[in-house]
């Protein structure tokens, strides 16, 4: 950076100002003599924050203050005969006292990450490491106000990082501290480097340590840069840090503790729930909390004229009865004034530069505080980005999220809770891509969420509404519904398919109860591994509209306790046994009736028993056969009589063995006629 030094210092002498300035103001490209410094003072430079930059100047000539809101500009101090720069953007214009025909204004400057408090998004980042996520926030936020540098070693990728209602300047600095990463403003000659650091040891600020001697202000003036007060800060320090978490997905114990190396240290401080999510990070971050802890419990302020001193510069001092050593700045307060500057000298600078440092101990690590962001407690919505996965989990697009499907996925896959779930039991109804649902927030971490249920809109209408309010039913994407149906008198239970092609239905109505079993299209088999039984108290009845087969390994019984058993078909009935046929009556009678012929044919014998009463057959027209291979037998057995009739004719033989022949005429044709007897009668 160039400035007309010259022609500042003549501007000046002219307003009454010191005759030589010690500090520049360039504000992007406004002429350099325009802005004369009458004061200035910065607060806060210091690591992972922004810094403020309080500056007095007169006006040569009008500044539009409209106009410079915004802009880049360079504070420099004359340091050693060599301009240093602080580089910065103009936050604010406020009149001020000015000095005979030349206007004040008091200006205030911001560091490079000002633009990040004007930025605020809700966004979701997923499998992104925050040193990737900050790089891309800070690249887009800068916008001309300088560069990034990643200095910090690669962080850990994080399956899903949430920015909800942060700037970016506030959701920057907690992921990177969670990490152990700091954000450092590096003055190069043109702008300012905002630079991620993981260790001090990385800053070039550090690499060549400044000596300082100790010297207190009393008697003549001092004409080196020395420190003239010591003031050491002590600081409560937490004796122990214990974080504790849980995963689902690993058995290991995510329990850790961690101690702050301080005799004065006093106190335990448990966290749970910090989202470590393994044992190497819950170690990691308990080492930042301590280490964090320790350090600011170690500051020491010094009092210096040093103006080349900057965070993360390393100081030797020496000269003082106690703390002589080496020390890390960490933060960096200064005013100057040239109201009353007494020209040329050091010893004018001294009285019109001020300057104040914290530094702590150059063996100690610095971290930045870490505050984990605030638990959120309640439910958000959100919109199921994939189908369910291999570990019956889903992706999700949150309403809020800024990014669109082209800037990566959604979220990483993510857990449904179930009224009903354990080691070998559960329940899951799949929800589909497009589902609203509602999510919650475990342990009110937005970076662990778990979806709740499913949602109703415009695009899903309740099949449950006030036209089917008793209905309590599920339906799945295909057509399948379970509906139990609560209407008062027509209480009932239907399980469908899709179209209700196959239905099982339970009625309750009033008066009309009916269980159902149908398909519509298909079959219906019904199995028992053991016993089935089918009982109905009153009427049962059977439709087949084909071919109708029992198939019965066992034995068969069909039996009625008090009305008859009636078989009848269209066509033939057809009784088969591989052994024996028995049908019988304990009481009453038993009719064979055909419509046509009837046929019997047995294989090895045919007997007829009746145990009492009579044996009747009778043809009402036709013949009578009775044929035999061998012997035709007709015996009668006690009193009866055998009677074979015709018209008048006759045959009958009685119980005593006599043959009555009678007939009106009698033909006897033979070859040969023998008729033996005791007596032949005549009449």
């Amino acid at each position: 950076m160039t400035l007309s030094i010259a022609g500042i210092n003549k501007a000046m002498r002219e307003v009454g100002l010191a005759d030589e300035s010690q500090y520049f103001l360039k504000i992007a490209n406004v002429p350099d003599d325009n802005c004369l410094v009458e004061s200035v003072r910065l607060d806060g430079w210091t690591f992972h924050r922004d810094f403020s930059i309080s500056v007095k100047v007169l006006l040569r000539h009008e500044l539009p203050d409209d106009d410079v809101i915004g802009l880049n500009a360079t504070l420099s101090v004359i340091d050693r005969g060599v301009l240093s720069p602080l580089h910065a953007i103009v936050t604010e214009v406020r009149d001020a006292d000015g000095n005979g025909d030349y206007a004040g204004l008091e200006l205030t400057l911001g560091s490079a990450l000002w633009p990040l408090h004007q930025r605020r998004h809700n966004r979701v980042f997923v499998d992104r490491s925050a040193n990737d996520i900050a790089r891309d926030v800070l690249e887009q936020a800068l916008d001309g106000h300088g560069s990034v540098e990643v200095l910090a070693k690669t962080t850990p990728v994080l399956p899903m990082t949430v920015q909800y209602e942060e700037t970016d300047y506030q959701f920057v600095r907690r992921i990177l501290a969670r990490e152990g990463v700091y954000l450092h403003l590096h003055q190069a000659d043109g702008d300012t480097i905002v630079q991620l650091v993981g260790d001090l040891s990385q800053l070039t600020e550090g690499e060549t340590p400044i000596p300082l001697r100790y010297a207190t202000n009393a008697g003549a003036a001092k004409n080196d840069e020395h420190i003239f007060k010591v003031t050491r800060v002590r600081n409560a320090a937490t004796r122990q840090f214990q974080l504790a978490d849980t995963n689902p997905w690993l058995s290991t114990d995510l329990t850790s503790q961690h101690d702050v190396d301080l005799a004065s240290a006093d106190g335990v401080q448990h966290h749970w729930g910090l989202n470590t999510q393994d044992t190497d990070r819950s170690q990691a971050l308990g080492d930042r909390l301590a280490e964090h802890a320790l350090w600011q419990a170690s500051t020491r302020v010094f009092e210096t004229t040093c103006r080349s001193l900057k965070p993360g510069s390393l100081i030797e001092l020496t000269d003082h009865p106690e703390l002589s050593g080496s020390f890390r700045v960490v933060e960096v307060l200064f005013s100057g004034s040239q109201r009353g500057a007494a020209g040329n000298g050091l010893g004018g600078q001294e009285n019109a530069f001020q300057c104040r440092v914290t530094v702590i101990p150059a063996d100690l690590a610095y971290r930045p505080p870490y505050q984990p962001r605030p638990p959120v407690y309640g439910t958000f919505t959100a919109t199921i980005d994939t189908e369910v996965d291999e570990r019956g989990l889903y992706r999700l697009r949150y309403p809020f999220d800024a990014r669109t499907e082209s800037d990566g996925p959604a979220s990483p896959p993510t857990r449904l809770m179930q009224t009903l779930g354990g080691e070998d039991h559960g329940m899951h109804f799949p929800l589909a891509k497009g589902t609203e649902v509602a999510v919650t927030c475990e342990n009110g971490d937005l970076d662990r969420p778990i979806v709740l249920g499913a949602l109703y809109n415009r695009q899903a209408h309740n099949p449950v509404t006030d036209g089917n309010a008793r209905h309590n039913l599920i339906q799945t994407r295909a057509g399948q519904r379970f509906l139990m149906d609560d209407t008062p008198e027509q209480e009932a239970i239907h399980l469908e398919t899709p179209e209700a092609k196959n239905r099982l239905s339970l009625s309750a109505e009033q008066d009309a109860h009916l269980a159902t079993l149908e398909s519509v299209e298909g079959d219906v088999r019904l199995h028992a591994g053991e016993a089935m039984t089918l009982e109905s108290g009153k009427n049962q009845t059977t439709t087949v509209g084909a071919d109708h087969t029992v198939h019965v390994k066992g034995n068969q019984q069909l039996q009625t306790e008090e009305g008859k058993i009636t078989v009848e078909s269209a066509t033939d009935i057809e009784y088969s046994a591989g052994e024996a046929i028995r049908w019988q009556t304990r009481e009453g009678e038993m009719t064979l009736s055909s419509g046509a012929a009837m046929q019997w044919q047995v294989g090895d014998g045919l007997t007829q028993q009746i145990d009492s009463g009579d044996c009747e057959v009778r043809v009402n027209d036709g013949s009578f056969l009775l044929e035999a291979a061998a012997d035709i037998l007709f015996n009668g057995i006690d009193s009866g009589t055998l009677t074979l009739a015709q018209g008048d004719g006759l045959i009958q033989i009685d119980s005593g063995g006599n043959l009555t022949l009678d007939a009106p005429q009698v033909d006897i044709t033979a070859d040969t006629i023998a008729i033996k007897g005791g007596t032949i009668g005549n009449n």
